[in-house]
């Protein structure tokens, strides 16, 4: 308690010794301690302490941390100057732009965020679900059927693609796992 007046922010442990983390988070606020309070808990204490006043759980930092590190792999790189790389592509996400060898590939917003979505993981299949969900909500639903969206995904493919090969006619980087997703292949 008598170091939360020099703190910027507080990091609580869930399972403390003495007392509960929730216990000390409501204490915290009853002796007028307002600062931010990233909870490490699981799942099953997370809503508690979100709901009682901390800004973030440990749920939410490991997924942010997870992103992190994603980004960090030398297959993708996020480069200031740049944008993000991936081998003969660059995206530029402060404009949602796309240019692969250098050339502007003119893609819609919607074409962006699958491309964005592929690279952001070179290698590993995306589903179609995954990919719709990032064109519109999770859980969405369109066209026929529990898997009706699939039709919408398999478009929105096979339009980048040709926009990919007007670019470049050897335009193979997309890879299709009949039924499963889609992946953006490793760059060699």
């Amino acid at each position: 308690m008598d170091a939360a007046g020099d703190a910027d922010v507080i990091v609580l442990d869930g399972h403390l010794t003495e007392t509960s983390g929730i216990d000390l988070l409501l204490q915290l606020h009853r002796h007028g301690v307002n600062l931010p309070v990233v909870f490490l808990t699981g799942p099953a204490n997370e809503r508690l302490a979100l709901d009682i006043g901390a800004i973030d759980s440990g749920e939410g930092l490991v997924k942010r941390l997870k992103r992190v590190v994603e980004a960090a792999r030398p297959e993708t790189a996020l480069l200031p100057e740049r944008g993000l790389v991936c081998g003969k592509l660059v995206l530029k996400p402060e404009v949602r732009r796309a240019y692969w060898k250098g050339v502007d590939l003119g893609l819609t917003l919607g074409d962006y965020k699958i491309v964005h979505l592929l690279v952001s993981k070179p290698g590993n299949f995306v589903t179609y679900r995954a990919i719709y969900d990032r064109l519109h909500h999770e859980g969405f639903i369109a066209g026929i059927g529990p898997n009706g969206y699939r039709a919408n995904v398999r478009s929105a493919i096979k339009r980048i693609r040709n926009k990919f090969r007007e670019c470049d006619p050897t335009f193979a980087e997309i890879e299709n796992y009949n039924g499963f997703g889609y992946c953006w292949s490793k760059p060699a």
